[in-house]
């Protein structure tokens, strides 16, 4: 029976991928799509992460997923991360009270709906917003940029090292799932610092990414259907570094003429890849 890996990577944008030839990313077929507006975030009108990520695991948009921030409790949550909070040396206090006030990433008890990992059995998930990303990761890197660009951009690396070994040892120790989909925020973590200031660094996420993604080509089952994606890409940001762009890269490796138009079409093609149907 078939299985799906997804490399659910985000910020990989499109124009980079293709223009630096990272072929391990680009696979047998590849493309982009423009982001639904209805996966923006009205406050900065870009697209959204853990909107995004729901949309992709149900298939539904966020009026009927009911995932719209990364938090669950969102007004504490910006309370806690707004200045003057965020400023403070005691930052670590302040995370502490609002753990204790119920502060949590939004995960798969607030779904309404039916996931791909409800309905594929069995399968792995690891990271994956909207569904059980760890609250502490988004803490921690909380934390390491009220302290320092440097501390935030190594806490980062540290998540991605971290994520690249849950999916590298999932792989290497079992076969038996048919599902398995790992998220890896490195590129935009660091493309929201280092996009403008410091494209070589950009360039190191990318080439570490092609890299893994060529490691774990060699590592999934003869018949599995490899399919990375993004939510959406980078972009110079005109009053800062990086902003989220509005298209989403996708490529898969096998030969097929399908291709996603957006976000709701991902949920019923993995389906049909798992079922065979």
């Amino acid at each position: 029976m078939p299985k799906v890996c997804v490399l659910a990577v985000d910020a990989l944008e499109y124009d980079l991928v293709v223009g630096w030839e990272l072929k391990g990313l680009m696979q047998r077929r590849f493309g982009c799509f423009k982001v639904d507006p209805e996966l923006y975030y009205e406050d900065v009108g870009e697209p959204y992460t853990p909107m995004v990520w729901a949309t992709f695991i149900t298939g539904k948009p966020p009026s009927e997923h009911g995932i719209r921030t990364w938090w669950k409790q969102y007004r504490l949550a910006r309370l806690a991360y707004r200045p003057p909070f965020c400023w403070l040396k005691r930052f670590r206090l302040v995370q502490r009270i609002a753990r204790k006030m119920g502060v949590r990433v939004a995960g798969k008890e607030d779904l309404r709906v039916p996931s791909l990992f409800d309905l594929i059995e069995p399968s792995i998930a690891i990271h994956v917003p909207g569904y059980n990303y760890p609250t502490w990761a988004r803490y921690k890197l909380a934390e390491a940029l009220s302290s320092s660009i440097e501390e935030y951009a190594r806490v980062a690396w540290g998540l991605y090292e971290l994520e690249k070994r849950e999916l590298i040892n999932t792989l290497k120790r079992s076969t038996n799932w048919k599902l398995v989909m790992a998220w890896f925020g490195i590129a935009d973590y660091l493309g929201h610092v280092y996009f403008r200031s410091n494209p070589s660094i950009i360039r190191q996420v990318y080439e570490d990414l092609n890299g893994f993604a060529q490691q774990v080509s060699k590592l999934i089952p003869e018949n599995t259907v490899l399919l990375i994606v993004s939510d959406h890409g980078m972009e110079a940001d005109p009053e800062g570094e990086g902003r989220h762009s509005d298209h989403a890269f996708w490529s898969l490796n096998i030969d097929t003429e399908w291709q996603p138009k957006r976000f709701t079409d991902f949920f019923p093609k993995i389906l049909e890849w798992i079922r065979g149907s």
